[in-house]
């Protein structure tokens, strides 16, 4: 897939009003996975998707059409924000099972964990969740430009063992560097 082009399309708050698109891709992970970073990537527009200096800034679903609404990106809030309240989180928790389990329109979930670190409690319940209810995702290793390069096997054998899949299921990309694009935009293909 080629991206022409990309615009924000709206953020929705209540959790009961879902947006009607095509193709939707949506992007999950911890608040500091680097989904907002991935989607400004995929783009090649540094200001669509909003990202903070601290983890935790997508509180809400926003959405972005690509190539005029072919697809539609969908940036869910991060899950594992400590600095929240259990109140903000638990909200945040049900915005994102209304979204996943209602969504008409979702074709995949992209799955999103820091490279650097072994996958979380909350990452092994979001597979788990996807699982259950038959919904397709890919596991997206962020962040893979801060491993050396010797270090990408020793990352994606420790993430996927974390998460109980095997290696070739668990694909390692940066935003910064644009490693893993090229094969996550393929991945969209196969998917719209």
């Amino acid at each position: 897939m080629e991206i022409k082009q990309a615009e924000f399309i709206t953020t929705v708050a209540d959790y009961n009003i879902l947006q009607n698109t095509k193709n939707e891709i949506a992007f999950v992970g911890r608040s500091n996975a680097g989904k907002s970073s991935l989607i400004n990537a995929l783009t090649r527009n540094s200001k669509l998707a909003k990202k903070g200096q601290t983890a935790g800034v997508t509180k809400n679903i926003n959405y972005f059409s690509i190539n005029k609404g072919a697809v539609t990106f969908v940036d869910l809030p991060g899950y594992g924000f400590h600095r929240a309240g259990r109140k903000e989180q638990e909200k945040w928790a049900v915005t994102l099972e209304n979204y996943l389990l209602n969504s008409k329109n979702l074709k995949c979930v992209f799955v999103l964990v820091d490279s650097r670190i072994e996958a979380s409690e909350n990452d092994r319940n979001m597979l788990k969740f996807l699982n259950h209810y038959q919904i397709p995702f890919v596991v997206i290793a962020t962040k893979c430009d801060k491993l050396k390069k010797n270090e990408y096997q020793k990352s994606r054998r420790e993430i996927a063992f974390s998460l109980a899949l095997g290696e070739s299921n668990v694909m390692l990309a940066s935003s910064t560097t644009g490693e893993g694009l090229k094969q996550i935009l393929s991945i969209i293909d196969n998917f719209v």
